[in-house]
């Protein structure tokens, strides 16, 4: 929290920016969560099967299908945990930047959350009806709802009138 000048002063941290900013961390470790899960608990070979059976394709694609799906499986694992990597560790460093009332930091995470509202809710909640395979059991759909949910209020909060006046009386003073 920063010291305030005087009586008021609006560039002291505002309960929204550090509320704001435990959101956007639990955010990203749900995120980290979510994906730890998908690689730990991938859907089983029975579970395509059984999916690929209820396509009707002719028994040479079927084989083609689940030779296909084994085939990217452990390296699409792999890219998975790079990227959250990438997306984790400069996730949590950019919202420390933003607590301390950077615009920039801002801004950046207003894109995050604006880009994981859409993975959490666009990816999350059509696994959570589709017939597709889910790794976990469908937690980890269940996980990125709740990831999409979370960076909707994380948004909110940042954009509320005493975190506007933070950003606003902190941007001044640089």
């Amino acid at each position: 929290m920063t010291a305030p000048s005087g009586p008021g002063d609006s560039s002291e941290q505002p309960s929204t920016v550090r509320t704001a900013f435990v959101v956007w961390v639990g955010a990203l470790g749900l995120y980290l969560v979510g994906q730890i899960l998908a690689v730990l608990f991938p859907p089983s070979a029975a579970d395509y099967a059984t999916y690929v059976a209820s396509l009707h394709l002719p028994p040479a694609q079927q084989a083609q299908v689940l030779r296909t799906v084994s085939s990217l499986s452990g390296g699409a694992a792999l890219f998975g945990l790079i990227v959250t990597a990438l997306i984790v560790i400069p996730g949590v460093w950019i919202g420390l930047r933003m607590r301390a009332g950077v615009g920039w930091a801002r801004i950046v995470t207003l894109v995050g959350a604006g880009l994981g509202i859409l993975n959490g809710l666009g990816s999350g909640l059509p696994a959570l009806v589709s017939t597709l395979p889910t790794p976990a059991g469908g937690a980890v759909a269940v996980v990125q709802v709740i990831t999409g949910l979370l960076l909707v209020g994380y948004l909110v909060l940042l954009f509320r009138p005493a975190s506007t006046r933070y950003f606003t009386a902190v941007s001044g003073r640089s």
